[in-house]
């Protein structure tokens, strides 16, 4: 739904906004699934086509959701990792060696 209160379909929204819709389907799947079994989430470079000034909310929102479950993060982003580490600061990351082009991370926030 759109500020003019339209329905817009999804192929229609920008990339990131489609990967942030995708992202609140998941996680409502997992709460759903937490009234019998706790689910882990997996996170792969959900933040990659976001815009940079919705980063923080996200990682807020990623925090949150962790609260509640286990959450892995992959992301070669060094800003959504420092985020994800202001949101909170209990958050685990662990770093890999890189392939030639640097370092990939693991940010696991529980």
């Amino acid at each position: 739904i759109d500020h003019a209160e339209r329905e817009v379909p999804a192929h229609l929204l920008s990339q990131g906004a489609r990967e942030q819709l995708y992202l609140c389907l998941r996680v409502a799947l997992a709460e759903s699934f937490t009234k019998t079994t706790p689910l882990p989430l997996l996170l792969d470079d959900i933040t990659v086509n976001a815009d940079a000034d919705r980063l923080p909310r996200l990682a807020q929102m990623i925090a949150t959701v962790a609260q509640t479950h286990q959450v892995l993060v992959f992301s070669c982003q060094d800003r959504m990792v420092e985020l994800l580490q202001q949101a909170d600061p209990n958050a685990r990351v662990i770093t890999l060696p890189g392939s030639g082009t640097g370092t990939a991370r693991i940010g696991a926030v529980s």
